[in-house]
């Protein structure tokens, strides 16, 4: 029988946080049946991304949100939906007629060699169930310089010579999530097909380097529990998401 969760969102406007991750989490504890409430910023001073990386944007000019989610999953099942917010960004921008596009292991959005958005989940675990996923997304829209990027970065106006309404590229955008989000309870099979299909540098040589330095391997896809896996001569080697990093 198909499984399906209808996911209704509740935006909640913010003009400046701290964070938003930060603010959806204080919310959840007093809220705790708060699936679908999103806090979207025009500022965050301590934005911040995978490996404690920090996210830098501009006030007003790029997409800054927050997503609550209680999905109840099992614990082992949780990179599905990293899988699910990285296939909504993607097809977001697809739409858009956004070219050369990626998704950058765990769950950047790349253009080319180029990154536009990035995620980070933060998961509240009891027992052996996910009771709620607090999703922070970063999408550049309208900014055309950046600094103290882990890469270099491109926006919406720099891929398509035109600026957009940062309202309507959310809305945009939660059309996606509630499509995926739906999906990941009704066929995760595809979920996890689809992500491998659209991964950065899927079949092809790539440098990476972990604890031992600088290597050459071939990025294979990633194991149920969200592990790189990656062929290093004749050996398949799995990478946690703070055992390796790319190098291109």
């Amino acid at each position: 029988m198909e499984v399906f969760k209808d996911l209704k969102f509740n935006i909640v406007h913010l003009n400046s946080t701290t964070s938003t991750n930060i603010h959806a989490h204080q919310f959840v504890e007093q809220n705790p049946q708060s699936e679908g409430v999103v806090f979207c910023a025009d500022f965050q001073d301590r934005g911040k991304g995978q490996k404690g990386s920090k996210w830098q944007s501009d006030s007003g000019l790029n997409l800054l949100l927050s997503l609550i989610l209680c999905p109840q999953f099992k614990v082992q099942k949780r990179f599905l939906i990293s899988q699910a917010v990285s296939l909504a960004l993607f097809t977001a921008l697809d739409k858009l007629s956004v070219d050369e596009l990626s998704i950058k292991w765990p769950n950047d959005i790349l253009v080319g060699s180029k990154k536009i958005a990035g995620v980070l989940i933060e998961n509240s675990i009891k027992g052996n169930l996910i009771n709620h996923s607090i999703v922070g997304i970063g999408l550049n829209v309208n900014q055309t310089e950046f600094k103290e990027m882990d890469r270099e970065a491109t926006s919406l106006q720099l891929e398509l010579e035109n600026s957009l309404d940062v309202k309507e590229v959310l809305h945009f955008l939660l059309k996606e999530l509630k499509t995926y989000y739906s999906l990941l309870f009704s066929n995760p099979n595809r979920i996890e097909e689809l992500y491998n299909a659209k991964l950065y540098g899927f079949g092809v040589s790539l440098p990476f380097q972990d604890e031992n330095g600088i290597f050459n391997g071939i990025i294979k896809g990633v194991s149920s529990i969200g592990e790189l896996q990656i062929q290093i001569g004749e050996a398949i080697e799995n990478y946690g998401i703070k055992e390796l990093s790319f190098k291109a």
